[in-house]
């Protein structure tokens, strides 16, 4: 018992010594320092409210949370760092190429990666503008395009320089009549062609959108290009109704006026402020292309002026001219009427008759020129008619060969006012009202008819003259836009007064 208890002390005091040197040891020790990094917070971007200009470039900035230890600000297109890296820094500058276009940016760093914050860039739509579209409102963007635009809608392109432009200007408009204009240039008709050999004129078709560019005055510098917005069925539809208009009436012999593929010409006027329609001007150099968001366009290219225009197609008549024939025209000079006309060849020819009516459909012989008999160059006639009929003359021409065949011409019209009797029509065009101003020597009646493209009457009046200047009102306010013919009929001497008139859209 008395040995168990000495190994016990011994035990302890061994144990005592080797805890007094570990705790001398431990004594001796060196302290470290460790630094832990602060994590970064996700940055933010400045909104970008509204709506901007197409390529165009916009600024955008970042910033705010808190960058950590060898942070920086990262610029992805998808979210989570996806899709294209684009750069680093708190600036990038982007030209979206679409509208909607989402940007992204993230903190990423040695202790963490952030979340992310992101912006949507809305730009502005090209559209088909509505009609009386309007706006003196524009961006311009990198290529120098000024963009013409009502709220979001761009309506017009314009591209030159608009410094010399006043305040408020310039101020753009489209226009839209729904559908395409078409206008007989008469005095006949084209059923006629085949019936009686009558010119029927030009047959116009204009597109139903147009544009126009008012500078208020301003001046034009150098040269300037219009992109113009419409829809491809608008130009298809003035293309189909000209070929059916051919097709329906092959007496016509109707060709395109100008050579262009289905004879279409983008075309804006010259020589006062447009409105439709306008049917012809001064041709433009132009491309076609395709927006971003899917919106037909025209680009001309040259354009010294303004105001505006469209695309329109112009057929010819000329089935009334036989191939050997080259032209028939006339002119009146005082109380004379002089008739030219000429032929490209001619063989076994003998007499040319020329022929006059009243009404167009009695014609008698009026005098005779000898023809050349064969030729194959170009050869000139003359004819002067001495004593024309007061009023309306028809004229054509019988070209007799030697077997005495006949071939006849076109026929032409021309008008002679008497000596006693003055008049006029105004204004032409006109929106509403045409006066018929005519100077009388007695009280008379006078038979007043409005005549559509076909010679069909929809109006019939009568007026009493007083002795002197009479004005006359005809209201064609609630016609629609086209051409007419306004005839006046003197019921004392029958005497015929005989006027196109051109009715505008209101």
């Amino acid at each position: 018992s008395k040995a168990k208890q000495s190994k016990a002390k011994q035990s302890k005091a061994k144990q005592s010594k080797a805890s007094k040197q570990a705790s001398k040891q431990s004594s001796k020790t060196n302290t470290v320092d460790i630094n832990v990094g602060t994590p970064s917070t996700a940055p933010s971007m400045s909104p970008m409210p509204g709506t901007y200009c197409p390529n165009s470039t916009l600024t955008l900035t970042a910033g705010g949370g808190t960058a950590g230890l060898g942070s920086s600000i990262e610029w992805y297109t998808g979210p989570n760092g996806t899709g294209t890296w684009l750069g680093s820094g708190s600036v990038y500058n982007v030209t979206p190429a679409t509208s909607g276009e989402t940007y992204y940016i993230r903190r990423e760093g040695g202790c963490n990666t952030t979340a992310d914050d992101s912006v949507s860039i809305n730009l502005k739509n090209y559209i088909y503008g509505w009609n009386s579209a309007s706006s003196n409102n524009w961006c311009t963007d990198n290529n120098g395009w000024h963009h013409f635009f009502n709220g979001d809608d761009i309506l017009l392109s314009l591209q030159g320089d608009l410094s010399a432009v006043p305040a408020g200007f310039p101020q753009i408009t489209i226009m839209d009549n729904g559908t395409f204009y078409q206008q007989s240039q008469g005095p006949f008709t084209a059923p006629q062609c085949a019936s009686s050999g009558l010119t029927p004129g030009e047959e116009r078709f204009e597109m139903q959108r147009n544009w126009n560019v008012n500078l208020g005055g301003g001046t034009a510098i150098g040269n300037y290009d219009v992109r113009f917005y419409y829809q491809p069925s608008e130009k298809a539809a003035i293309e189909t109704a000209a070929a059916n208009w051919m097709a329906s009436y092959p007496g016509c012999g109707y060709s395109y006026k100008y050579a262009t593929p289905l004879g279409f010409y983008w075309f804006k006027n010259i020589g006062s402020n447009y409105s439709a329609p306008d049917f012809d001007g001064l041709h433009l150099s132009a491309t076609t292309g395709i927006t971003s968001n899917g919106i037909n366009y025209s680009e001309m290219t040259g354009i010294t002026n303004f105001s505006g225009g469209t695309g329109a197609i112009i057929l010819t008549p000329s089935i009334l001219l036989p191939v050997d024939w080259l032209s028939f025209e006339g002119e009146t000079e005082g109380k004379f009427n002089n008739l030219y006309w000429s032929t490209a060849a001619e063989k076994n020819t003998d007499y040319f008759n020329v022929l006059r009516s009243k009404d167009g459909h009695s014609f008698s012989t009026i005098g005779t020129v000898a023809a050349s008999v064969n030729s194959s160059t170009v050869e000139q006639y003359q004819f002067v008619d001495e004593h024309p009929f007061t009023g309306l003359n028809y004229y054509k021409l019988a070209l007799v060969d030697n077997d005495q065949g006949r071939s006849l011409s076109k026929t032409i019209l021309l008008n002679i006012l008497s000596d006693e009797e003055g008049y006029s029509f105004y204004p032409n065009p006109t929106y509403d009202v045409v006066y018929y101003q005519y100077e009388s020597s007695q009280e008379e009646v006078l038979k007043i008819e409005v005549l559509d493209v076909l010679g069909k009457q929809i109006v019939s009046k009568q007026a009493l003259t007083t002795i002197g200047i009479n004005t006359i009102p005809i209201d064609l306010g609630d016609f629609a836009a086209g051409s007419y013919m306004v005839k006046v009929i003197n019921s004392s001497n029958n005497t015929v007064h005989l006027q196109k008139i051109i009715k505008n859209r209101n």
